[in-house]
């Protein structure tokens, strides 16, 4: 009657034109109005598709890779062949598409960088190395030493700027610290802090991290990995 519908299991509502649903509680006079939306997933929602985009780069085959992109290019580093240890050298690849690819010149990335922890933090990339030195990259090609870091076992990720709350960008690695394992920030001015002991199940290879806000709150969030005993973990860490 009217704007009211009464519920049936028999019922069915047209949702070809805006539906929306309020709710009246026991006194009739406060309500709530819900909007209606039907998601139709044309995929399992449970899992991604994925496609191959493009085949193997002059048919080379690499032990390690990360890509980023950066000023509408994307670059990839990599070491080629089947080894990633000491005498295979990083080679930087730059495209427009991701289908063709050019080698780019590239300079102070030495062999023993841990391409795949490769992180962006305020418009600059950092990357470390086997023996905990830390470099810098504006350009993404011509790398340098960053003087006074501490020795970086691990980069983890970045967390931004928050606009809203004032809090400060910060990169955030693993460093040891007196033979222990410690966590430590870098802000923007590139002043280290050091934090608490690692957990002992706390990834320090193969996990995956993500940037993302929740509350107006920025969050960096750690899934998956081996811990410093190799063991698998299926643990999801998060920080602010």
């Amino acid at each position: 009657t009217g704007d009211t519908v009464y519920w049936n299991g028999s019922d069915s509502i047209d949702l070809s034109s805006p539906v929306w649903i309020t709710v009246y509680p026991y006194d009739g006079i406060s309500t709530k109005t819900y909007e209606v939306w039907i998601n139709i997933h044309q995929v399992n929602p449970d899992s991604m598709v994925w496609e191959l985009y493009s085949g193997l780069i002059g048919g080379k085959s690499f032990s390690e890779m990360k890509v980023l992109s950066y000023n509408d290019l994307y670059y990839m580093y990599a070491k080629e062949g089947s080894a990633s240890g000491a005498g295979v050298e990083c080679k930087l690849y730059t495209s427009s598409d991701m289908i063709k690819w050019e080698r780019t010149p590239m300079t102070g990335m030495v062999e023993n960088t841990v391409l795949s922890r490769i992180t962006e933090y305020e418009h600059a990339r950092y990357a470390f190395a086997a023996d905990g030195k830390l470099f810098r990259s504006v350009d993404g090609q011509d790398w340098l030493l960053v003087e006074g870091a501490p020795s970086i076992q691990v980069l983890i990720g970045s967390i931004p700027e928050n606009s809203k709350t004032g809090g400060n960008p910060v990169l955030s690695g693993i460093s040891k610290v007196d033979e222990t394992l410690r966590f430590v920030v870098m802000n923007e001015n590139m002043e280290w802090q050091t934090g608490t002991i690692v957990p002992a199940s706390f990834p320090l290879s193969g996990f995956g991290a993500l940037n993302y806000e929740a509350m107006y709150y920025p969050y960096l969030s750690v899934s998956g990995g081996r811990d410093s005993e190799n063991n698998l973990s299926a643990m999801t860490w998060s920080t602010m």
